[in-house]
């Protein structure tokens, strides 16, 4: 796909849909899964209000992309800016070579060079598991990841914070938290059928808060969900996911658990350059759970350690 001088390619799983000004005219590119802020999913195009060559398009842009939920990559280029942004907490990920202008979802996909080390880290402890890469650092000691709350400028690669804007209050009324919680709730149970009514969805159920608080808000949809399942490799995981499993059971769902399966060199290799050596903190244990999801289904979890833990923000 092409925008603006720049071309985005991508496998055929994943979705790309165009972002047009009111006119109709392509000004950028999204690329993976994404809900409006009135829970409905973006596909075929996403209309912005304004023209591209109106005052104001481009922040006009910006509040419309922040206001999106889901797991995706925007571009917008227009004339005087081109820039990319993150989902909320960066879970496609997106990396980046100052030195040749070239994007991608890991190192390996950017690099046109061999891998220069990261002076800042150890790559051995990070493979270990003992560290983990933050604050935007991959293992290349040029390339970069682009931090949620954030966009690039593809003109000169520098990042800039976008959110929260100046003016916006964090601070709630006592009187006003059980109104907050209720809209929360609500939100989340209507992100939750826009996507299992849209798209093929494989929901991870656990003794977890996450998953049980995602399935609370979606009660009413969870007939429209392709899979529930948990991941079994250890004992707590075992006691984990016999919760999930009398979870299902009570509700008369299906649910299929995934056994641990010990991953072979070869997986772990690709795994390694797949990830962008960004380490191993349980993954190698998760690979052939992963091998053996359905093929091209969307899973659905909770991102509140995510949110919590902000050592991308």
């Amino acid at each position: 796909r092409h925008v603006g001088g720049w071309t985005l390619h991508h496998g055929a799983a994943l979705g790309v849909t165009d972002i047009e000004d009111v006119a109709g005219r392509q000004e950028g590119l999204l690329a993976g899964v994404a809900l409006s802020a009135d829970s409905r999913l973006v596909a075929g195009r996403l209309r912005l209000p304004l023209g591209a060559e109106d005052t104001g398009f481009v922040a006009a842009a910006e509040g419309i992309l922040t206001s999106l939920a889901g797991r995706y990559v925007a571009f917008l280029v227009v004339p005087g800016a081109a820039r990319a942004y993150a989902d909320p907490v960066g879970d496609m990920g997106l990396v980046y070579d100052p030195e040749t202008g070239a994007l991608g979802s890991t190192p390996g996909v950017v690099l046109r060079r061999g891998l220069r080390a990261n002076p800042a880290f150890e790559l051995r402890r990070v493979l270990r598991g003992d560290v983990q890469f933050s604050l935007g650092h991959t293992a290349d000691a040029v390339v970069r990841r682009l931090i949620p709350n954030h966009y690039l400028d593809l003109g000169d690669f520098t990042l800039h914070r976008h959110w929260p804007p100046r003016d916006m209050r964090f601070d709630i009324p006592e009187a006003a938290v059980p109104e907050t919680v209720d809209a929360i709730t609500a939100r989340l149970g209507a992100h939750f059928r826009a996507l299992v009514s849209n798209l093929p969805c494989v929901v991870p159920l656990t003794g977890g808060r996450d998953s049980r608080i995602l399935i609370s808000c979606g009660m009413a949809d969870l007939d429209q969900v392709a899979e529930f399942s948990a991941f079994r490799f250890h004992n707590a995981s075992r006691v984990d996911s016999r919760m999930g499993r009398d979870l299902a059971a009570s509700m008369g769902l299906f649910f299929r658990q995934y056994f641990k399966v010990a991953a072979s060199w070869t997986q772990k290799r690709d795994f390694r350059l797949k990830s962008g050596y960004s380490g191993q903190r349980g993954e190698f244990r998760a690979i052939a759970m992963v091998e053996s999801f359905p093929r091209d289904h969307v899973v659905l979890r909770g991102n509140i350690l995510e949110l919590l833990r902000a050592n991308q923000w």
